[in-house]
């Protein structure tokens, strides 16, 4: 018996064939197949995966803002703390010497410009500006900030402004407020700071507030009350012991009314704060009295 032995060809041929009909059995019993063998359902499957990230997710967030949520109340009490506190973060000394008049300009652009023989303080706080005037007279030029007002104390005495301009004099306790631009609240306290008295002063208008007792508000012209600003001092029948006391602000040495019935002569002029001088020496030719000078240049006013 023969036996033929396929060749190669023949070989493909038969496994092609093979394949084709395997494939053909696949196709026709592919419903079956699938019942019998279904595959995983890999769209629910991420689903599911997505769903157990998310949800950790959220609980690891809730647990962290848990965790954070004390420090957080912390945080905005202190911010609220330090906002009705308003602390101070930087003080400024400033000063000028008897004759000398100065100008500076603040951080916050507000001008100040200061008289003779002056000194204040700066306070720097978080919600406002504090000056404390200790002596002397300044003109502030405030600038505008409406969240942030600016104070002046002097002794019991406080004006409070968001942007204008006005000029301060203090003398002991007696302190001159006088407006010539906006509008400031003044307010005269009590030795013990529990009471006060307030009002309120627009362009032109002067108070005077002595130991706390706010005076009846004056029209004034400002100009003229300020002229100090351009080196300049104006009498308009002013009394002659009041006089005397503008004059010694500029002269460190003393001058002294002798004889009081003299106090109340009426002077009138526009004088030189830096020719103080000058101006007492024309005293005799103004009014009834003279003049004489005694040890370490004191300045007697008498009468003549």
């Amino acid at each position: 018996m023969n036996l033929v032995k396929p060749n190669s060809s023949q070989k493909q041929t038969s496994t092609q064939a093979e394949f084709l009909t395997e494939d053909a059995a696949i196709a026709t019993n592919r419903m079956q197949l699938q019942q019998l063998f279904p595959l995983p359902d890999f769209s629910i499957h991420h689903q599911s995966l997505y769903q157990q990230n998310t949800s950790a997710l959220k609980l690891k967030v809730k647990r962290n803002i848990k965790k954070a949520l004390p420090l957080l109340t912390l945080f905005f009490v202190a911010i609220f703390l330090l906002a009705w506190i308003d602390p101070t973060y930087k003080t400024e000394k400033i000063a000028s010497v008897i004759g000398e008049h100065k100008t500076l300009t603040l951080a916050d652009n507000s001008q100040l410009t200061l008289d003779t023989n002056t000194q204040l303080q700066v306070d720097w706080h978080l919600r406002s500006r504090q000056i404390t005037l200790h002596s002397g007279r300044a003109m502030f030029h405030v600038t505008h900030q409406q969240y942030r007002p600016f104070y002046v104390q002097a002794g019991a005495t406080q004006i409070k402004v968001v942007g204008t301009i006005f000029d301060v004099l203090r003398k002991n306790e007696q302190v001159t407020v006088t407006v010539l631009q906006g509008k400031v609240q003044v307010r005269g306290y009590n030795q013990a700071r529990t009471q006060y008295q307030q009002t309120y002063l627009t362009k032109n208008e002067q108070v005077t507030v002595n130991q706390g007792e706010i005076s009846s508000t004056l029209t004034v012209d400002s100009a003229l009350k300020t002229a100090w600003t351009d080196g300049k001092i104006i009498f308009e029948r002013t009394p002659l012991n009041q006089a005397l006391a503008e004059m010694q602000r500029y002269k460190t040495t003393p001058i002294i009314l002798t004889n009081a019935q003299l106090a109340n002569l009426k002077i009138s002029g526009t004088f030189n704060t830096n020719s103080t001088d000058d101006i007492i020496q024309l005293l005799p030719n103004i009014l009834p009295v003279k003049v004489t000078r005694g040890a370490n240049d004191a300045i007697y006013i008498g009468t003549k």
